[in-house]
């Protein structure tokens, strides 16, 4: 009985000791997953738009990762053997548990396909925000959006902070931050409104530096 007790820890310490292959991926078990629901090389590469060769090659290079065979190779066919079969079952609970794992994830940071949380600046509501929401729904009729709207000060402590995933904003001194990726969608023109009797209705273009004292009403203080 302790001699049964100590060759089982070995052999358990073993189990920990052993390290994965560098040539045992995800994309091998893919394709390898792939050639047994087919049962056919062609078929598999057809599945998984690559070459015969490409699957075979991802083939010999697991039997060589796992140090066993898994085919038993008869010209230019395949039969599986006993190995083949058990990969074949735990692969397909492996696949699935990392793509679970991988959306959990990113549902954690925020980051769920399902939702769309964007930022945008209030001038935006009335033309932009509208036709953006509307050809997002078009390529992804599954997404929730959620519309966040503030300031650009606000908007971009949301998407800094991973409240936003997006966000739509006047890219300007307060937007340059060099951890965000800026993409340009249009530039537009300002119109300073004025009085009739103020000195600068008669001007055709205005230094905005002109303006410096001059008392504005904005859509939100601040």
């Amino acid at each position: 009985m302790c001699q049964y007790r100590a060759q089982s820890v070995h052999i358990n310490d073993k189990r920990h000791d052993m390290q994965i292959d560098d040539e045992l991926t995800l994309k091998k078990l893919e394709i390898f997953l792939a050639f047994m629901r087919t049962g056919n090389l062609a078929r598999a590469a057809e599945a998984l738009q690559t070459s015969n060769v490409s699957v075979h090659r991802a083939i010999h290079s697991l039997e060589s990762a796992l140090r066993c065979p898994l085919f038993k190779h008869e010209g230019r066919n395949l039969t599986p053997l006993e190995s083949a079969y058990v990969l074949e079952e735990r692969a397909q609970k492996l696949v699935l548990d990392v793509l679970a794992t991988v959306e959990l994830t990113r549902q954690a940071a925020g980051f769920s396909a399902a939702r769309f949380r964007l930022g945008a600046l209030y001038s935006l509501t009335v033309k932009t925000v509208p036709q953006l929401i509307m050809g997002l729904k078009i390529r992804r009729s599954e997404l929730n959006i959620d519309l966040i709207l503030g300031s650009n000060i606000d908007l971009l402590y949301k998407l800094k902070n991973m409240e936003v995933d997006a966000m739509l904003v006047a890219l300007d001194e307060s937007t340059n931050d060099p951890d965000c990726e800026h993409l340009a969608l249009f530039s537009d023109d300002i119109f300073l409104a004025v009085p009739t009797d103020s000195p600068f209705a008669e001007r055709h273009e205005v230094d905005l530096s002109d303006l410096r004292e001059a008392t504005f009403i904005t859509l939100t203080q601040g």
